[in-house]
């Protein structure tokens, strides 16, 4: 049984008070297993109001939930085809506010089905994609160059990289800090960071949770649930200033940041 390993105190600002905002059923989640709690608990920081749950994976349960692959974590050609079109808008719109001259360097982080990465490629980016998934890294290898399983918070191209993306990505690890730290450090001066997530108390997300209806309430793989006020704070901490705001057309409930590294 892998038991979540409790927070003694908030990931974001060291808050050590936390109220309860629910206990959810997570059993019919997808990558739930027998050997993982069937129940989430989910608090609110007191000191700053950041929503997290009480307490994360280490490897093995992270290992555990990693043997579901979703279908939509696949790549697939058909599929690509189809998410291009979305993926572009992504794309085009940070490369909208960077206005790079000359070759420039995108870093996708949990690259997945590769609809993001190949898309970067086609507009002029040179790519390296990360992926803990071998059969993701051998799926995108005829296409892409540099597709890697490297430790993202290992790396060592200090201020090498245009833009970096974490697409799905920040509401999974447990400590959230370590990443934007790390981002600092491999992005250069002007550099984008790309972040999609849930847009925790959005009216939408306040709507779903009225009904009954909000799935990311049950989400096993999620460790954290930021508002678009919270995340901003967070990333003007590290040095970052929020330049775009956009819905997320991929997922339900979801928002989509763009900041620059001054």
């Amino acid at each position: 049984m892998f038991e979540r390993i409790p927070y003694d105190a908030c990931p974001l600002c060291g808050g050590t008070s936390a109220t309860l905002e629910g206990t959810f059923d997570c059993s019919k989640h997808p990558a739930y297993s027998v050997n993982l709690p069937s129940t989430i608990n989910w608090v609110k920081c007191d000191n700053c109001g950041h929503s997290f749950t009480d307490g994360y994976f280490d490897d093995g349960g992270m290992a555990e939930i990693g043997k579901v692959i979703h279908p939509h974590q696949r790549f697939s050609p058909l599929d690509y085809e189809k998410n291009r079109y979305i993926t572009s808008r992504m794309v085009a719109r940070v490369s909208n506010i960077l206005h790079p001259e000359g070759e420039s360097r995108w870093l996708d982080i949990g690259f997945g089905n590769g609809s993001l990465i190949l898309t970067a490629q086609e507009f002029g980016y040179k790519v390296t994609g990360l992926e803990f998934r071998q059969d993701a890294i051998e799926a995108l290898r005829p296409y892409i160059s540099d597709v890697r399983a490297d430790n993202f918070l290992e790396m060592k191209e200090h201020g090498e990289f245009s833009v970096i993306s974490m697409a799905d990505v920040l509401e999974h690890v447990p400590y959230p800090k370590i990443f934007l730290e790390k981002s600092c450090e491999l992005l250069n001066k002007g550099g984008a960071l790309f972040i999609s997530l849930p847009a925790f108390e959005s009216p939408v997300w306040n709507i779903l949770s009225a009904g009954g209806n909000n799935p990311y309430w049950s989400e096993i793989e999620h460790f954290h649930n930021f508002s678009k006020e919270r995340l901003s704070g967070l990333l003007e901490e590290f040095g970052f200033n929020v330049v775009d705001y956009h819905i997320s057309e991929r997922y339900r409930a979801c928002m989509e940041i763009t900041a620059i590294l001054l």
